[in-house]
């Protein structure tokens, strides 16, 4: 997984990627959002989140399938 700075690049909108954060708390730590151009929805977070509030997004890597 590599982890993506937003100052260098955002995720396409509409699309679901783990985010690394601090918002309203000390430390960083990471949920799963989406991003819609002039905010992001984060999973747990009852209000928009700014761009400026998550500092790094990781794409979230699809789940193998398995031969049955």
């Amino acid at each position: 997984m590599r982890w993506v700075d937003t100052r260098d690049e955002l995720p396409a909108p509409g699309q679901r990627v783990l985010c690394s954060m601090n918002v309203g708390t000390v430390w960083e730590f990471a949920a799963c959002g989406v991003f819609c151009k002039s905010h992001w929805i984060v999973d747990d977070f009852t209000r928009p989140v700014g761009v400026g509030e998550v500092k790094y997004w990781a794409p979230i890597a699809r789940v193998p399938k398995t031969k049955r």
